[in-house]
């Protein structure tokens, strides 16, 4: 029999606040807050750290970086 597992879904809405995320940058600089990056990746592989999000794969968060232009 397979083994089956319950994932917690649910909705993220992201608004723009500079201020609130500087606070979170600072926190984290000061060791009050970690996180656990699985993958850096450009900005044009987006949809592979989606899919690895979904299935369940990613260990940990996905970093997409800008490439200059």
């Amino acid at each position: 029999r397979p083994k089956t597992t319950r994932k917690k879904t649910g909705r993220v809405y992201v608004r723009a606040d500079g201020p609130r995320l500087a606070g979170l940058v600072a926190t984290l600089a000061q060791g009050q807050l970690s996180l656990r990056v699985a993958a850096t990746l450009p900005l044009a592989e987006a949809a592979t750290a989606l899919r690895s999000a979904v299935a369940g794969r990613a260990a940990g968060a996905s970093v997409l970086t800008l490439e200059p232009a």
